[in-house]
Formats: C-alpha cells, structure tokens, sequence
C-alpha cells in the first residue's frame, strides 16, 4: 500500500504498530511523525508521545501530551494513559505536586489501575511516606499479585523501615 500510496495514513499507523511490537521504536517513531504530518488528531498526537515516552524523550512526550489535551474528545478511552505517563513525566521531573495531580486525574477514570496505585506508591516514597507507600503497593498486589513493581515497591518499604525480613519476602 505505501509503495502506491507513500501518504496512505492506515498503511502506515499499522507500519508503525509492527515496529512497535517488535521494539523497533526508532521506525515506530519515524511513522508516527508521518502521521502527526498528514493530520494533527488525537489519535496521531497519543500514539507519538507514547512512542517518545518509551524512549525518555520526555519533554517531547510531555508536549504531545498537553497538545492532545486541549483537542482530545472528553470522553476518550486515551484519557487514563494521558494522565497517568504525565504524571510519570512530572515525577521523574521531581514535580511531586504536578504527578500526584495528573495521578488523581487518571484515578477518576480507572480506579482499579495496579499500575497506577505503584506510581502513587513511587510517588509517596519520592515523599518519605513509606507507611502511606506500602499501602498503595499493597493494593496494587491485591489488585494484581504478579505486579513485580508492587512487590519490589513493597520490599523498598519494608527495608526502609528496617524490617528487613519482610523486605525480602516482597523480593
């Protein structure tokens, strides 16, 4: 199809997916600025970001972000990811408030998220809290048992309290 059509926007969204799958992010990349190029969507925007997010161009990602936000449909199933790598974004920025605040936002459209309780758990350890910490990581192993993160988050938490036992039973 893009040896017809070089600006087929299907053709090369699916091209894109491929390399993903396979790791190739460099190429993933590549298409999605593609598709950024023939049309500015929400659609085009998310899946750029993600791809930059994979690969620590955060500043980037954080744009991409942002830019979807202010055309995104509100009640878009993008929302929770959105929130949720922002707020990853801002805590590897060391913006505690701005991660626990784009955090909450994911919260009200997945609360059942273990992947999102660990990032609340990483957040209260960025803060000391690890009492408040290992509850989150806690959670987040009732919600999912095989949730490494949670259980080394967890494990984190009890050696900080010097309860060393337990620290390697979470490990």
């Amino acid at each position: 199809i893009l040896a017809i059509d070089s600006r087929h926007y299907a053709a090369i969204r699916w091209n894109a997916h491929c390399f993903t799958q396979v790791g190739d992010l460099e190429n993933a990349t590549r298409c999605y600025r593609e598709l950024l190029k023939l049309e500015v969507t929400e659609e085009s925007l998310c899946f750029l970001a993600e791809s930059l997010y994979q690969q620590n161009g955060l500043a980037e990602a954080k744009a991409l972000y942002v830019r979807a936000l202010e055309i995104i449909d509100y009640e878009s199933c993008r929302l929770f990811e959105i929130y949720k790598n922002l707020g990853n974004i801002a805590l590897r920025e060391g913006d505690i408030d701005f991660a626990e605040e784009n955090y909450n936002r994911a919260y009200a459209f997945s609360p059942h998220s273990d992947i999102l309780l660990v990032n609340y758990g990483t957040l209260e350890i960025q803060r000391g809290a690890y009492d408040l910490a290992s509850e989150r990581f806690k959670d987040a192993i009732e919600l999912n048992q095989r949730n490494d993160q949670a259980w080394a988050g967890l494990g984190l938490c009890f050696q900080q309290i010097g309860d060393f036992d337990l620290a390697f039973a979470a490990i």
